[in-house]
């Protein structure tokens, strides 16, 4: 399984290590191929060309008040791009609650057993 992992120059933290750490633990057999786009508006065509050679993409985006507008447009454009090519993209923009977030994902996209278990039954 491969994850195209997107995250930009304009990121406060650099938390790819500890993206794949989470992940490694979580899903056996994981590949990654990571780019770092230059401006947050790139992202989405990024993420597109990236998706041709892999199952699923991660988008990391460190939105604050300055740039909340240009994360939101981004957003509605990767969902765009998740129907154009039928594979998902895990999309976080707030690295506070990046842990959770990935695995839970994580777990729906590759084990939806553990995840449910995680969840619970209710």
């Amino acid at each position: 399984m491969k994850i195209a992992y997107v995250d930009c120059v304009e990121n406060s933290v650099d938390v790819y290590a500890n993206v794949r750490k989470t992940m490694d633990g979580l899903v056996d057999g994981l590949e990654y191929d990571r780019k770092t786009a230059p401006e947050i508006e790139k992202i989405p065509i990024m993420v597109k060309k990236m998706l041709k050679n892999s199952d699923l993409a991660m988008v990391v985006i460190d939105e604050n008040d300055e740039n909340r507008e240009r994360v939101e447009m981004v957003r509605k454009k990767l969902v765009d791009v998740e129907c154009e090519v039928e594979k998902y993209v895990i999309f976080c923009k707030n690295i506070d609650t990046l842990p959770n977030k990935i695995e839970m994902a994580v777990l729906l996209a590759f084990s939806p057993g553990k995840f449910q278990e995680r969840i619970g039954k209710g």
